[in-house]
Formats: structure tokens, sequence, C-alpha cells
């Protein structure tokens, strides 16, 4: 009788039951499930497993329309299960201990599920008007105060929120449904967290034990935190920040105690992180797909304004679940976790996060191309329908900017990555994605990846100043909970050496490769020299004591002073193609080099020759022969030059032709002579320190050895995409306010010196 019982709440398609029968099965699911759960408690038969793989119907050939609701079913089962066995004997806890890990998959489901978020309206008033105009700001306004307006009637204070949504006709009974897990879900989660520190005590899993008080902790912030403040109580921003409090708080747990031994139930719950990964990649999925619908029905309607205010509050939910999950994804790579299926990891970092970053791909075409081969359910609301540019786009960027205000535990993760010898390009596809932002998204990117990389978590709470934006304040939130928790979380010796092995080469490698490079875009080069700028800032800061500084193993920035070579070689490389390029120029650039230069020269290094046996690395240079400061000292006083004639409006053509050694300069001034004069010195010495090797092997290339020297010269120049003589730039640059008080600030400090 249970068998035939179970098939009634099968799809048609799996039985061939009938349409009518199909709707009274699912308009009366959530009874069913409440029964089932009931059945499952029973001392014989044990059938609980039995009930969890009818809900688990992978590779089965059913529609995933229908594969969702049996998994909305699985959420409404599990819900009535953790409610029994929290307060019912020990028998049936002893049962759900033994399905321990579907109870917490369903869980995951049930936070992560986009048909729960939905019914939630949105706080972001600002981007409804910026979408919709002011109709869909009023109403906006207006569905929030009506939501605030009614009465509460549910009995648990944590979901009350969701108590005071309406049904919609078809969910008037109690079915298994995106609303039944909204009104339902923080009974839930508090239910399986009690659970779970019970059972962990009593079964003598203590990692089972600490997720569940770490839950339990996490709910309580819901009513006592002042971080709920920052968000409208009902709205679906306030609901996306719970999500991220509570499987963040798992995820810390697990990350914590990972380490316990004698402890098997941690085999069910290893697997949990793969689940996090295919649910926020679904979901991803279906918040595009829900964009694409709004506005094939906005076109139908032919763009009337509630069709428009639905567009508008789409948008507003896509970029509330795309903050959701980007910051999911990164807190996982940042925990360092064992996964369960390596490739899942691979294509969630690799192609799915680097890809956002950098551009490089559609979200929703790479999900729904890998969707068979790591069993993802891809629902699709309208059956035929063109794909809009914009609305793949504005998803895109969405995700991208929530991923980049995750710069902080992208880093972590690419660190030890790169300990591990794997090159996960993290870093540099961060840097590309801070290159197509501006104002406060680029000054916080800069300020918290130069944090990251040079200090510690507590230094750097002390060092942030978060914005609170009106049409920030989701993110806002998250940015605060990330903060606070790790200044908790210790900050261990081989974290901060995997963090300073990446900066490490990052400043000897990929940033000066670059700044040299004819490929990379003058809005990148000037992030890189500003976060260059930044992190030597932050790391000669008196303000900040010694022990909260990331050092390399050699006491300073860098385990290797040949790193303070390849930087000014690279600056000097990219202020030259700067002179060069016949394309828009933007004096930012210059104003950056310099910037960048006076940092750079500010950085403490240790001296035995002065008292206390650190100065800084231009004075440093100053009191020292060797190759590698001569190099320093000649390359300030060529800046210095430089900057005169900057300010002098010198042409680029004649500031390019004296930075040549084989031209002779057709401008007879005394400045000019000596920028000449310095030219040629830094040359020699690049020489000598095998700066640019990629020039110099022209010289014993078979193929030049024949040339001309004028043609080895030109062939040289090539190598490196300048243009000369002939084809060079002859405009002047004018110089902003900003520009010229950084010039002026550089010369103020080395003339002080």
């Amino acid at each position: 009788n249970i068998g035939l019982f179970l098939k009634t709440i099968l799809p048609p398609t799996s039985i061939g039951c009938t349409e009518m029968r199909r709707k009274l099965s699912y308009h009366q699911s959530g009874g069913i499930c409440t029964v089932l759960a009931s059945f499952c408690m029973l001392p014989e038969p044990n059938i609980l497993e039995d009930v969890f793989d009818t809900f688990n119907l992978h590779n089965k050939n059913i529609p995933n329309d229908d594969k969702i609701l049996l998994r909305q079913m699985a959420v409404s089962f599990s819900m009535e299960l953790a409610r029994i066995g929290r307060h019912h004997d020990v028998h049936s806890k002893n049962i759900v201990w033994q399905q321990l890990g579907s109870l917490l998959d369903c869980l995951i489901f049930a936070l992560l599920d986009v048909e729960a978020l939905i019914p939630f309206p949105t706080c972001n008033l600002s981007l409804l008007s910026e979408l919709g105009g002011d109709y869909s700001r009023l109403k906006g306004e207006e569905t929030l105060l009506s939501m605030h307006s009614r009465v509460c009637p549910s009995s648990n204070v944590l979901d009350r929120d969701a108590a005071v949504i309406p049904c919609q006709n078809e969910n008037y009974f109690d079915t298994a449904c995106g609303l039944h897990t909204s009104k339902n879900i923080w009974s839930f989660c508090q239910n399986c967290a009690f659970l779970m520190t019970e059972l962990g005590t009593t079964h003598n899993a203590s990692q089972i034990t600490f997720i569940g008080n770490a839950i339990l902790h996490a709910c309580d912030e819901f009513v006592s935190s002042d971080k709920m403040e920052l968000l409208r109580p009902m709205s679906v921003e306030r609901e996306c920040f719970k999500r991220v409090m509570v499987i963040e708080s798992i995820l810390s747990a697990i990350e914590v105690n990972r380490d316990l031994e004698g402890d098997t139930m941690m085999q069910q719950v290893a697997t949990i992180t793969d689940s996090i990964t295919t649910k926020i990649l679904e979901n991803l999925f279906s918040v595009t797909e829900a964009s694409l619908y709004h506005e094939a029905q906005s076109k139908i309607s032919q763009g009337s304004r509630k069709s428009q205010f639905m567009i508008a509050k789409t948008c507003a939910f896509q970029k509330a679940y795309s903050e959701l999950s980007g910051s999911l994804l990164a807190i996982l790579l940042r925990k360092n976790l064992p996964w369960k299926n390596k490739q899942l990891l691979i294509f969630a970092r690799d192609r799915i996060i680097v890809g956002s970053l950098t551009r490089s791909l559609d979200i929703r075409s790479a999900i729904e191309v890998e969707a068979r081969r790591f069993d993802l359910y891809t629902r699709k609301f309208l059956s035929t329908y063109t794909i809009s540019s914009r609305v793949v786009e504005k998803m895109n960027d969405d995700f991208r900017i929530a991923l980049l205000r995750r710069s902080s535990e992208l880093l972590v993760h690419d660190a030890a990555s790169f300990s591990c010898q794997e090159n996960t390009a993290l870093l540099y596809s961060l840097v590309t994605a801070a290159s197509q932002v501006n104002g406060h998204e680029l000054n916080l990117f800069i300020s918290t990846t130069s944090g990251r990389l040079t200090i510690s978590p507590k230094e750097m709470l002390k060092e942030a100043s978060v914005q609170v934006d009106s049409s920030e304040k989701l993110i806002n939130a998250i940015d605060f909970h990330l903060m606070f928790q790790e200044e908790n979380n210790r900050f261990h010796a081989v974290e901060k050496n995997q963090l300073a092995s990446l900066r490490d080469w990052a400043l000897m490698n990929l940033f000066p490769a670059k700044l040299k490079s004819p490929g990379v875009e003058t809005r990148m080069k000037i992030v890189i020299l500003n976060l260059i700028s930044r992190l030597f800032e932050v790391f000669s800061s008196v303000f900040i004591d010694e022990s909260e500084k990331i050092h390399t193993t050699s006491g300073g920035i860098t385990s290797d002073p040949r790193t303070y070579a390849e930087i000014i070689y690279a600056i000097k490389a990219c202020l030259q193609r700067y002179f060069t390029e016949k394309s828009e120029k933007d004096d930012r650039l210059i104003e950056s080099v310099f910037s960048c230069s006076l940092d750079l020269f500010k950085l403490p290094v240790i001296d035995t020759s002065v008292p206390n046996n650190i100065t800084c690395l231009l004075q440093w240079a100053n009191r020292t022969s060797s190759s590698l400061a001569r190099y320093i000292v000649k390359f300030w006083k060529w800046l210095g030059v430089c900057g005169k004639l900057l300010q002098d409006l010198t042409p680029l053509k004649d500031l390019s032709q004296a930075m040549e050694k084989d031209l002779d300069i057709v401008n007879s001034s005394l400045d000019m002579h000596e920028f000449k004069s310095f030219s040629v010195s830094l040359a020699t010495i690049e020489y000598g320190l095998s700066l640019g090797k990629e020039i110099h092997t022209h010289s014993t290339n078979r193929y030049t050895k024949n040339l001309s020297r004028e043609g080895l010269r030109r062939s040289m120049a090539n190598h490196q995409g300048f243009h000369f003589a002939d084809d060079l730039d002859s405009r002047v640059v004018p110089l902003s306010f900003s520009c010229k008080e950084t010039i002026t600030k550089f010369n103020e400090f080395t003339t002080k010196l």
C-alpha cells in the first residue's frame, strides 16, 4: 500500500496518470508529504531511504519541471520530517539520523530556491526608478508598505516576514511549492539545527553539533543583529542576506572542524560544497529565464507601465540573486573545502567565475551547455523566444560586480591554489573586471585587494570605510558581515605565507608584464599602477603595527630586490608606449605613474648604515653603489625631468625621441638634453641588469644579424610595438590639476630627500 501511495506523487510522465489526478496530487502535495513523513516514523518498515530515493529522480527521462516539483515536495517532506524528529521521541530522531545528509541537501535546495524568493518585494527602489520610472518606484514602495501593514499569523518569529505574503489561487491548498518554502524556511532551519546539535552529541559526531550550533547562531542574529537594520523587512534583499548568513555559518563550521577525526558522519556532508554549487548554477539559469519571460511579455503588451514595472522588479530580483550567488561561490572558494566532484569546482571557478570577470562567456549559455554533464535542472519558462542580449548582459554585469566585491575571498583561494602550483588566474581576472568600473566600486576594489595582500583581516576592518549607498544595501550588508567574520577567524601563518607568495609573484611577474604589454588597454594599466601604489602605501604605513602586516621571508614586501627594477622598467616602458601610441590620451596614466613611483621610493627597506636599520628605498639607493641602486637613482632623476617637461607641454614626439638611444633630439633645451642623458644611462644599466630580455635576444637572432644598425633598432622596436620618428604623435597632453599636483608631490618628496 505504501508503494502505491508513493506512486500518487510521481509526475504523469513517469507513470502515465491523468492530468486531473496529477493536478489533485499537486494541490494536495503538502498534505501528502505530511502524511508520508508520519509513515516514515513507524517502527516497521523503515521506508525513509526509499522515500528520498523516490524524490531523487536523477537520470530519469522526465521533464525538468517535474523534477523541480519533486524536489519541492522533497523539501516539504523534509520540513515535516525535521519537525517530527525535533519534537518526538528518540526513535524518531534516530530514523532522521540515518538520512541526515539527504535532509541537509533539501535544506540547501530550499535556501537557494529562486521560487522561494520571488514572492518577496524588492527594496531597491532606486533601481526600480532607473529602469521603470516614477511609476515603478511608487509601485515598489506601495508593495512594501502593503506588506508591512498586514497582521502576522505565523507562530514562528523567524517566518513572520513571509507569513503576510498572500497565496495565489492555485496555492490556497497545502501545496508543496516555492511559496510554501518561503513561509516555512526558517522554522525548517531551526528544526534541522536543533536535531543536529542533539544527534551530534548523542552519536559523538562533533562536526554535526558544530554545524547545528552555527545555524542556530545565524538564526538568532536575524532578530538581534544590527546588520539586519541595513535592509528593509519583508524584502527579497533581506531574505538573500539571511541565506548568506546561514550558508556561510555552515561552511565556517565545516572549515573550522574539518580536521577533527573519528566522525564518520562527515562523509555524508562532504558533498555539501557540490550541493551548494549545483543549486546556485541551476537557479542562476532560472533567474535569467524569468527576465527573458517578462521581457517577452512586455513586447506582447507593447511596453505598458505594468509590464515595465515587472521588468524592473525582475531586474532588481536578478541583481539581488546575483549578489547572493556570487558571494556564496566566493565564500566556498575562500574556505578551501574539499570537493567531491573536482570537475565541478573547475567549471564553477575557471569557466563561470573567471569567464564572468573577464567578460569571455555568457553565464546562461555556459550553464545550459554543461547541464547534462553535472546533472543540472535548467527550466525554461517559454518553449520558444528570442534571446535578448540586453537581459543576458544585465545578468552577466550583475554577477561580475558581485564577484568583484568579493575580491578578498577570491584572493585567499587564489593564493592557496598558487602555493599548490595551480594557476587559477583569479587575480588577473579581478583586475580585468576592475578596469570596467569607476568611482566607488573601483576604489573599493583597490582598497580591498591591497589590504588582503598586505595586512591582516583585523587591520583591514579598521581600514575599511564601506559607504552605505541606497542602491547597494544588500552588498553592503554582506560586506559588513564577511568583514566581521574574517576578523573573528584565525589568521594562520600558512595563509599569510600563501598571500605573501602571490603578492611577490604579482609584483615581480604579472603586473610588470601587463604594464609592458602592447595588448593591454590604458585603462587596465591605470588600475594596475594604482593597485601597486596602494600596496606600497599600505605596507609603508607607520600607523599599522608591523605584526599586522604580511611580510615575505626576507621581512619586506618582496623577497627579491630585483622586483624593484622590474617594476621601474615596466613603468618606464608603459610611459614610453603612452608617448608613442596614436590613441586617445588619458593623463590619469601619467598621474598614476608618478603616484606609483613615489610610493615605491617611500617603501621601507633594511639599511644597516642607519641607526634604526630602516630607511626608505630611495635613501637606501643614494647610499649604495650597486647596479640596482644606481638604476633606482637614475630613474628618480629621469622621472623628475620627465614631469617638468610634461608640465611645460613638451610634444610627445620629442619625449619619445629623447628616450631612444640612437636618435638625436631636435629640441635643444637644457631639460631635454638632461632627459636624453638620463634615458641613455638607464638603457645602459638595464642592459647590465638583463631587464627586457625579449629585446636583447634580437642581437643573437640569426634572422636579424645582417640588418643595419637602424634596421635592427626598428626590429627591436617593432617587437615591443613602438612607432618611431616617421610616424610619432606630435600632440601635447594638457595635464589636469590633480595630475600636476601629483607631480609636484613627487618633486617635493625627492627634493626633501
